[in-house]
């Protein structure tokens, strides 16, 4: 099992108080404690994901140049996620959302 970097996120530390874990293939994974939340990057070779989770409520957005969108959920000043109105250019290097999924777990 692969060892994961453990780091207090202090950015903005008014907004959001958490901690973060980095694992060596490039996930990232950030829990909040007041108010809680998580936040959760995954760069898949193909499509990349990003989970938030809010209580019982759940976003994923799957696309490419996703570390973006997770870094702005985790300091808890989200802008609307909002699926790309445009075609993927890999060039860009700009976030773009594929698709976004919203869950409610009972």
């Amino acid at each position: 099992m692969p060892h994961a970097a453990v780091k207090p996120f202090t950015h903005n530390s008014s907004r959001a108080q958490g901690r973060e874990s980095i694992r060596r293939n490039g996930e990232r994974h950030y829990i909040n404690h007041a108010p809680h939340f998580s936040v959760h990057y995954y760069p898949q070779k193909a499509l990349q994901e990003v989970w938030y989770r809010e209580w019982d409520n759940e976003i994923i957005a799957y696309g490419f140049h996703l570390l973006a969108v997770y870094e702005n959920l985790k300091a808890n000043t989200p802008d609307i996620l909002a699926e790309s109105g445009t075609p993927y250019d890999p060039a860009s290097g700009r976030p773009c959302i594929q698709t976004i999924e919203y869950r409610v777990r009972l």
